[in-house]
């Protein structure tokens, strides 16, 4: 399946709108914020900020050279601790039996870059 993205300065521009949109909420802070608030039922992000939100899908995305054009990493940080949250929102038509794998591997990268930053 051939794509139309380009990379830019701000990261991968997707030509499929439907996949922007979760690329736009989960990319921007105040968005971000405002989602996990008002869209989530979790008691820890309802005093979420956008300033406590750090996009850091430039670290891990380019690891994989792949298409992954809606997935976003951001880092939270929530009192004295620091969660990540991954979105990944894909449109398909058909089922991706890879997807597990794909959510191990940013969970190994995001650890493997904790070690390394408590190294230090």
């Amino acid at each position: 399946m051939e794509t139309n993205n380009t990379t830019t300065s701000n990261g991968v521009h997707n030509a499929h709108a439907k996949d922007n949109a979760a690329k736009i909420v989960f990319g921007d802070p105040v968005l971000c914020a405002q989602f996990l608030k008002g869209y989530t039922d979790i008691p820890l992000f309802k005093e979420i900020k956008p300033e406590d939100i750090e996009n850091v899908s430039s670290h891990f995305l380019p690891l994989f050279q792949e298409s992954r054009d809606s997935d976003t990493v951001n880092k939270i940080r929530i009192g004295n601790s620091e969660i990540y949250l991954i979105a990944l929102i894909e449109h398909q038509s058909e089922n991706d039996f890879d997807m597990s794998f794909r959510i191990l591997r940013y969970i190994v990268f995001i650890w493997t870059d904790y070690a390394a930053q408590q190294e230090c």
